[in-house]
């Protein structure tokens, strides 16, 4: 008999060897099959440099990867931009009918536009649908100058109002997007914001949720596929610039049940699109199936 205090046997200490060589490869064995379980549904595997997917019902974060990977934002840029205009209309610092003088300068912004004329007025509503719907960089610079006196006190409301909200890694440089050194932010920041942005201003997605835009008989599509053909999808801002790829900030909502999925860095418009919904329709799956939530 061995007493608790003297050393194991060989047959003992051979015995637990041999229970070592079968338990942990069966452990291996365990954790691989598990997850080859996870990677089965579709998005597990994205096709893009980083995604985020959240159930903003119970704030529980369903999917991620690299989602604290710093990326040139793009125009998903401008979802910062229109909280900062909500949230002074609400504060009553500015309103939705004001006529804002359009400058040289935002007269003159390229990329997606949506033809402002330099010494036209235009209601901020106006300028704001434009950004909303076709993510306009010319009505984005006309709003930062009226609501921050100039671009650059606007941008620094931005940056100030990105801290506030825990968007640790992010900074901006312009209300837009454009390509700018030193500009960048992740999955994770767009969602924290976006998130935000909706709880806050819930009325926002009347606007990004709207298919066409027609300003000065010019009428524009809204480059979020999703709404075309995503069931319940009812927002928000799509993105792209060289360096960073194409991203996209989706919502769609069933029942009580909103779910966000942030995606950046897809090589195509169409993998774009595709990737989110796979996030989504794998998001509205988990929710369904989790007991939790009764």
């Amino acid at each position: 008999m061995v007493s608790f205090g003297s050393k194991p046997s060989r047959m003992a200490r051979g015995g637990r060897t041999i229970a070592k060589r079968i338990i942990v490869p069966f452990a291996i064995l365990l954790i691989l099959l598990l997850a080859s379980n996870l990677s089965a549904h579709g998005a597990r595997k994205l096709s893009v440099h980083s995604a985020i997917l959240m159930d903003m019902t119970t704030g529980r974060v369903l999917y991620a990867r690299n989602a604290d990977d710093p990326l040139p934002p793009a125009s998903i840029t401008k979802v910062l931009s229109l909280y900062l205009a909500d949230e002074a209309i609400r504060d009553g610092k500015v309103h939705p009918s004001d006529l804002v003088k359009i400058s040289r300068k935002a007269g003159r912004t390229g990329g997606s536009k949506m033809f402002i004329q330099a010494g036209s007025e235009i209601p901020l509503d106006e300028l704001l649908k434009g950004m909303a719907v076709v993510s306009a960089n010319d009505a984005s610079v006309a709003v930062a100058e009226y609501i921050g006196g100039n671009v650059e006190g606007f941008v620094e409301r931005m940056n100030r109002k990105a801290r506030d909200l825990g968007m640790t890694r992010s900074f901006f440089k312009n209300p837009n997007g454009l390509p700018a050194r030193g500009q960048f932010t992740t999955a994770r920041d767009m969602l924290i914001l976006t998130c935000d942005y909706i709880q806050r201003f819930p009325e926002s997605l009347d606007l990004h949720s709207q298919q066409y835009y027609t300003y000065r008989e010019i009428t524009q599509r809204n480059r979020n596929s999703l709404l075309r053909h995503y069931p319940n999808a009812d927002g928000l801002k799509t993105g792209w610039v060289a360096k960073g790829g194409y991203h996209i900030v989706a919502t769609a909502k069933r029942g009580n049940i909103r779910l966000i999925a942030v995606v950046m860095g897809a090589k195509t418009p169409a993998i774009r699109a595709k990737e989110a919904e796979r996030l989504l329709d794998e998001g509205f799956r988990m929710v369904r199936e989790d007991p939790l939530r009764g």
